[in-house]
């Protein structure tokens, strides 16, 4: 029985709604608070932990080979990763020009002392490997490689429920699709108008990538489904078909302008072919063969310009055929189509059960990219992308996140700098020598760990005069103001002792970040020199860069109260003006803009300070 309501009961419930209300109104808010807060903190972008240089011994200043030839550390490294015993001498390197120098080993003095060499570092750099959750260094690169990756080759994890070696693969079907899309957008700002990339997927989620890549390139530009093999041996499997392919997509960013080369494989015995294919060609369709001119049947036009039939005739690739009454050409190779079984999809090396092989990432490398183009792979696992780029002489960026980066992506490059013959090298005649940087990118997890909630008395007032306002919408964002990770300007003053907190397995360690590196990425430069100075006693660190055909001049240096001093701002004045701006720039030249740490006399001089904040907070307006 349904009793009725009387005006009592009615307000009671009425209250009782309103109080429920209210308190729901109080937790979305808290919740938004944290969720907004917890967003921004992942796109804040990441500072630089510690960047790093390898480098060939016959690109390495011979200035430097005595302090190399002293140092232990390499030295052991040199036997443990070559199988040498090296010889404290000068001789020894001269013998062996691609021993890789890695200056981890050595003092921050004497990375700053080798890069004074380079009057163009960003073009004698072959490659660039990152340690790092993929999104963050994506987030950070975005400003420097816009637009300027030819070819992008991803094998991300499959979506297989299963956890496959170093690789949290249980992203189950929307979870895994988010993280891929995220990804993949970021990526795309990243390739040229007339590049592509490869995405490799097994039957797990080639359906759900296909509309994925479908909605952020664009099913128009999907150039090709291939099919490539996962292992040279079919094994059994209990009541299905061995699975024995995996799928790669090819698209385009835009198919106007794809810049698409195809590929020609070497036939196992070469025969001779008709020179001429259906078609008619409105001028000068004959061609002269043997010193005569002759025309094409009747219907059909010549597959080769005179130039490059001169030039096989030459090399006896060209016979007359008395028989057919017409000239034949000798082909060693032959076109390719979307099955790309003939060639291992898997290495055989095995250090991981999914290691693509060098021979399939040659052939996709090979079909968007020439001589210097750069290649990306943002889901580098063993390094194969990157060492195949680095073989074919492209340019390469690498980002992987496990512990392998250390146990096989970073000894596997420098095994190929040195020289090593496996899988291509031997049909690419690869000898070795290189230039690569490498960086270790704080975490969003290292991010959070750096949190502390400090009320002082401006937050105190505010709790005091809001309340619960202030508690439910802003108390995050005020309370952790200061916090090192998130660029506490104060400490800016100290440029070269910033420290954060990071996490190295179960242990927390205060870490000194690179500024001069993150900065530089911050503003998307490219880096022409990179130079220390000593005045004083006093230690300058500076960059020129470019961007957009203008020269920016960047000054790091130490302040405290007693530098804050106007004779010795004079002084530092005089030294930027009179010293390091002539250096970098000639005599009487001047940067389109000069950015400097702290206080700085120099008339055109922008604090770096204000720039740094505003990029590092680029994803979000609000800050």
């Amino acid at each position: 029985m349904i009793l009725p309501c009387d005006g009592k009961r009615t307000s009671r419930y009425n209250l009782q709604a309103y109080i429920i209300r209210t308190i729901g109104y109080r937790i979305i808010d808290f919740l938004a608070q944290v969720e907004d807060f917890q967003k921004m903190l992942f796109e804040k972008k990441k500072f630089v932990i510690r960047a790093e240089y390898c480098i060939t011994i016959d690109r390495v200043p011979d200035a430097l080979w005595n302090e190399i030839l002293q140092n232990g550390a390499q030295l052991d490294e040199w036997r443990r990763l070559y199988g040498l015993d090296p010889q404290p001498t000068r001789d020894f390197l001269r013998e062996h020009p691609y021993l890789v120098v890695d200056t981890c080993h050595f003092s921050e003095d004497f990375k700053w002392r080798m890069l004074m060499h380079f009057d163009d570092l960003d073009e004698a750099l072959d490659g660039l490997l990152i340690k790092s959750e993929n999104f963050q260094p994506l987030n950070l690169l975005l400003e420097k490689y816009r637009g300027k990756v030819k070819c992008t080759y991803i094998d991300p994890p499959f979506n297989t429920g299963t956890n496959e070696f170093l690789y949290k693969n249980n992203y189950l079907d929307s979870s895994w699709l988010t993280m891929l899309y995220n990804r993949l957008l970021l990526g795309k700002s990243f390739l040229s108008n007339s590049g592509g990339i490869y995405f490799r997927i097994d039957y797990h989620g080639d359906h759900y990538a296909h509309h994925l890549l479908d909605m952020i390139l664009g099913k128009e530009n999907l150039r090709n489904e291939l099919i490539v093999k996962r292992t040279k041996t079919l094994k059994g499997e209990a009541k299905r078909f061995h699975v024995a392919t995996d799928t790669v997509f090819l698209y385009a960013l835009d198919k106007a302008y794809f810049d698409f080369k195809g590929f020609k494989k070497k036939k196992e015995k070469p025969e001779w072919v008709r020179m001429h294919l259906p078609g008619t060609v409105k001028k000068n369709p004959e061609r002269v063969f043997f010193g005569k001119k002759i025309l094409p049947p009747p219907g059909r036009k010549w597959i080769l310009n005179q130039e490059a039939i001169d030039k096989a005739i030459t090399e006896g690739r060209i016979k007359w055929d008395d028989k057919l009454n017409e000239p034949l050409f000798l082909t060693e190779y032959e076109g390719i189509g979307s099955d790309w079984t003939d060639i291992p999809g898997y290495s055989n090396s095995w250090n991981f059960t999914t290691e693509n092989s060098e021979e399939l990432l040659h052939r996709a490398i090979a079909t968007i990219t020439v001589d210097k183009e750069l290649v990306m792979d943002y889901f580098l696992g063993s390094g194969t992308t990157t060492a195949v780029a680095q073989k074919m002489g492209r340019r390469w960026i690498g980002i992987e996140s496990g512990e392998h980066f250390e146990t096989h992506v970073l000894p596997r490059m420098k095994k190929v700098l040195y020289g090593e013959k496996s899988e291509i090298s031997t049909q690419l005649n690869w000898q070795g020598g290189g230039f690569f940087k490498y960086l270790y990118l704080e975490q969003y997890e290292d991010t959070l760990n750096n949190l502390d909630l400090t009320r002082v008395r401006k937050e105190q007032l505010a709790l005091e005069r809001f309340g619960d306002e202030y508690l439910l919408r802003y108390m995050l964002e005020f309370e952790t103001q200061g916090n090192s990770s998130l660029l506490n300007l104060e400490q800016l003053q100290d440029p070269f002792n910033y420290k954060i907190k990071v996490r190295e397995g179960d242990e927390m360690r205060d870490c000194v970040v690179d500024l001069v590196e993150t900065f530089n990425y911050l503003l998307g430069i490219h880096v022409k020199k990179m130079r220390q100075f000593q005045d004083n006693g006093r230690l300058y660190r500076v960059v020129l860069g470019e961007k957009q055909c203008k020269r920016l001049v960047i000054v790091w240096r130490p302040l405290d109260n007693t530098n804050n001093e106007i004779r010795t701002l004079r002084q530092d004045q005089q030294f930027i003006e009179h010293t390091i701006l002539p250096d970098l720039l000639g005599e009487s030249q001047k940067p389109v803009r000069l950015l400097v740490n702290g206080s700085c006399y120099v008339p055109e001089a922008e604090p770096i300070e204000n720039e740094f904040k505003r990029l590092m907070w680029a994803n979000n307006q609000d800050k």
